[in-house]
């Protein structure tokens, strides 16, 4: 679980190095926490990239592949084998012409 502590942002002046790394390393480990968190809520378990897509998905809403693409930055192909593994499980649907959305009550 995370901490609640772990995902407040704080405001300070410069800092040095050091300290800048372990705040990184704390907040990385809040996000992973998290992520893991979002893994284990689906019954079928999914990867890390299927997960960013439907997160971006999430975020964006119903889009052409080439706009989940974009957003995730990666080739249309590789966005489309993504949202075919997502619809395969379940998570989204795929319409005409190919758009792509989470559907109702996933958000």
């Amino acid at each position: 679980m995370v901490k609640a502590d772990t995902l407040k942002t704080e405001h300070r002046e410069p800092e040095d190095a050091e300290d800048y790394a372990v705040r990184l390393e704390r907040a990385t480990r809040g996000l992973l926490a998290v992520n893991v968190m979002a893994l284990e809520h689906f019954e079928k378990r999914i990867g890390l990239s299927s997960l960013r897509a439907l997160q971006s998905l999430g975020r964006i809403g119903p889009c052409l592949v080439s706009e989940l693409a974009q957003d995730l930055q990666v080739a249309v192909s590789t966005a489309s084998r993504l949202a075919d593994r997502l619809a395969e499980a379940g998570l989204i649907s795929r319409g005409s012409p190919r758009r792509t959305g989470v559907p109702p009550g996933w958000r």
